[in-house]
């Protein structure tokens, strides 16, 4: 008994080829009947065409399945275990492997079909030489059910999300460039704002610089002019001119020598000679230098050191010009208190790592918003501008670069109306630095200026 044969897997072969007669050309039709082995398409020919077709130096690049969907679909090969088995979506693309014939229906029975037919449905353009096409047709269709069908996909996904990721990616770095053309035009923004800032705070010290050497210079010249003119007369009148003119020069020195020495620690270019100094040369030394000052303006000066302070190490002229700087700006804005209160005490006692001295005042205090920026250059906050109260807007800055310079800081807390209180750290000298033993008294440089 001959065995049964399903008609599912019978395909025809039709080829067309031409064939030369003389001068003319004719075609003719050979018509093949063929049975698919299922075992040797999917052990052996779909592999192997799927290795040639969808493979990339990696290996398979795409996803590969041939299934007939009739009813349940029917997985015929599939270059992934899973692939296939469920219904496939966001296929790269899908085609019919096998499906019903196409172009004008055949004749009955396998002859050829006469004359030459050059434009003959399906088959692209007039034949050549030697030249054949292959068309692999089910013999027997049930529908469209029964069409096999090959379904790709590449293994990074379908094309639709490659694109969907590729434009979501351009979009992120579109976004990302906007972002930073946007910050960019911040910083620009900021950047030239604080140019402006800087520029009108620079005009605004030039300013005060030419008022504060305008003064003193003004004094000087009026009365040197008096003594040249004959106007003082005797010695008594000689000598008050004469402590007048010491005076205002006195004054026009510390301002030049307040700027030179601000603009020599901008540049990083000032020397320190540090050695362990006592606090209470230091505190000396700062008095010695304000007396001056104290005494004109009418302020009392109350100390409290406490006893057994820990040398600390430093530039005996820096920190007391430091310190110079804190007592004549608690004069400036000490308000009519007449106040200023010096204390030195040690951040913990018996094992200090730090000495404190502190400045305080009673008078107009710094508004909080101000506090920020008081030790900014030339900054001078509009409260002080409106109290007419004249200064370079150097001397805090100063003191904070000296006190740094040193190893150590400079902290301020205030209440507006109701004072300053301005705080020195100095680090706690060690028992022997650079050589230099804690018994011997420290002096200054000679070579220092």
């Amino acid at each position: 008994m001959a065995p049964a044969i399903d008609l599912n897997n019978l395909v025809l072969v039709r080829s067309s080829v031409t064939h030369h007669s003389g001068p003319q050309q004719a075609a003719t039709l050979d018509w093949l009947v063929v049975e698919l082995d299922k075992k040797v398409l999917q052990q052996h020919v779909l592999p192997e065409l799927a290795e040639r077709h969808f493979s990339d130096p990696q290996g398979l690049a795409y996803q590969v399945a041939i299934t007939r969907q009739s009813g349940e679909p029917e997985l015929i090969y599939s270059s992934d275990s899973e692939f296939g088995k469920q219904k496939i979506v966001g296929a790269d693309q899908q085609v019919q492997v096998f499906g019903p014939p196409f172009g004008p229906p055949p004749r009955h029975g396998f002859g050829p079909m006469p004359g030459p037919f050059p434009h003959h449905p399906g088959v692209a353009g007039p034949f050549h030489d030697r030249s054949e096409m292959l068309r692999l047709e089910t013999l027997h269709s049930s529908g469209p059910d029964q069409e096999w069908q090959l379904s790709v996909r590449h293994r990074k996904g379908s094309l639709d999300a490659v694109v969907s990721g590729m434009r979501r990616r351009n979009l992120a770095i579109s976004f990302a460039v906007l972002l930073v053309l946007a910050a960019g035009m911040g910083m620009v923004i900021i950047t030239s704002q604080r140019a402006r800032t800087l520029a009108r705070l620079q005009m605004d010290f030039v300013a005060a610089v030419s008022h504060e050497l305008r003064t003193p210079v003004a004094v000087i010249s009026s009365a040197a002019e008096n003594i040249a003119d004959g106007v003082v007369s005797g010695r008594p009148q000689l000598t008050q001119y004469g402590n007048t003119i010491k005076a205002q020069a006195r004054q026009l020195i510390q301002l030049i020598e307040q700027i030179l020495l601000f603009a020599a620690t901008r540049q990083k270019q000032h020397r320190y000679n540090l050695l362990p100094l006592q606090v209470s040369e230091l505190l000396d030394a700062a008095l010695s230098n304000t007396a001056g000052l104290l005494q004109e303006a009418g302020f009392t000066v109350e100390q409290k050191i406490e006893p057994d302070l820990p040398p600390v190490i430093g530039d005996l002229s820096a920190l007391s010009h430091c310190l110079q700087n804190l007592i004549t700006n608690a004069v400036k804005y000490g308000g009519e208190t007449r106040w200023i209160g010096i204390r030195a005490y040690a951040s913990e006692p018996g094992q200090a790592k730090e000495v404190r001295i502190t400045i305080q005042d009673k008078g107009l205090g710094i508004e909080t918003r101000d506090l920020q920026r008081i030790f900014e250059p030339f900054y001078r906050s509009p409260a002080v501008t409106a109290a007419q109260i004249h200064g370079t807007g150097l001397g805090l800055p100063l003191a904070k670069r000296i006190a740094e310079a040193m190893g150590g800081k400079l902290t301020v807390s205030s209440e507006p109306g109701r004072g300053s209180s301005f705080t020195l750290h100095l680090p706690v000298a060690a028992k022997s630095v650079a050589g230099v033993k804690l018994d011997v008294p420290a002096t200054v440089n000679p070579r220092f200026s």
